[in-house]
């Protein structure tokens, strides 16, 4: 979302915890999403989700129910 020329809010994908701290600190906390791949059958972004929870950060999962896209 753009105010005139300024980012107002950002969100960013298939990022890791590292990347998602240091996004959050260049955007100086207008990071506000994260989406990730996470599913019952692929919960290896589990940290991911975990550190969005922690920081107040929207997680939208990709694939949710594990259905791949062709």
């Amino acid at each position: 979302m753009l105010d005139g020329d300024v980012v107002v809010m950002a969100g960013m994908s298939n990022a890791g915890v590292s990347q998602i701290d240091v996004a959050r600190e260049l955007l100086g906390g207008r990071l506000v999403s994260v989406q990730d791949q996470f599913s019952p059958a692929f919960r290896s972004s589990r940290g991911e989700l975990e550190q969005c929870a922690k920081l107040g950060l929207s997680f939208l999962p990709w694939s949710p129910l594990g259905v791949s896209q062709t």
